[in-house]
């Protein structure tokens, strides 16, 4: 009922529940939260495309891996911070994408971290056992299987259709992780950037088993 009279109603609900300087200062906190996990995520991403670009295996991969004599990557942070910008433009001009683009958005984090779960309990089921600082010990199968468990889950729910008509609105999620996975895995095929990089892999097991040795000594 609220909706039907208010167009607005999330600030009379929080000046109901917290008046008019509450209200306010809530806005701001929440403001200057957002802003925090904006930067992190800017930041994140610019050492994401540096180390990828390091290894020679993104498009510009030279132009992207330089950097300045502050030991910053700021050509991957430009990357970082153009791109969001973009969208920004096209959202302030067709704000109906907005939830097309916070729904791919989420479930593309949610597929990232899976893909880290998944391999560690790749690995685990290898036989590594972690020797950093902390481990979980006996505890970690079980953690690494309710994690994948959970992420899967997540995926599942924002992965189901909207309350839409139109096909594209109802699907856009699936559509838009397809479009990405598609086109990465096209690249995969014709460029094999994967052969570019001399960075160590698959090394979880044997670089546990020296960690612990050069502990024991």
């Amino acid at each position: 009922m609220l909706a039907e009279k208010i167009a607005d109603p999330i600030p009379a609900i929080l000046n109901d529940a917290l008046g008019e300087k509450g209200a306010t200062l809530f806005i701001v906190i929440a403001i200057v939260a957002m802003l925090s996990c904006i930067l992190s995520l800017q930041a994140a991403l610019s050492r994401l495309i540096f180390s990828f670009s390091r290894d020679k295996m993104l498009p510009g991969s030279e132009w992207m891996a330089k950097i300045s004599k502050h030991s910053v990557p700021d050509n991957a942070m430009l990357i970082s911070c153009l791109l969001p910008m973009v969208i920004c433009v096209w959202v302030y001009f067709q704000p109906d994408n907005l939830a097309r683009i916070t729904a791919f958005a989420v479930i593309g984090i949610y597929v990232s971290f899976q893909m880290v779960i998944l391999a560690a309990l790749r690995q685990r089921l290898k036989g590594w056992k972690p020797a950093g600082e902390w481990s979980l010990g006996s505890w970690g199968m079980l953690v690494n299987l309710l994690a994948l468990a959970y992420g899967v889950g997540g995926i599942w729910l924002l992965a189901q259709p909207a309350d839409s008509a139109n096909f594209i609105d109802r699907w856009t999620v699936l559509i838009g992780l397809a479009l990405i996975v598609g086109s990465g895995l096209v690249y995969m095929l014709i460029a094999r950037p994967f052969g570019h990089s001399d960075a160590p892999e698959n090394d979880a097991i044997e670089y546990a088993k020296r960690l612990n040795l050069s502990r024991e000594y």
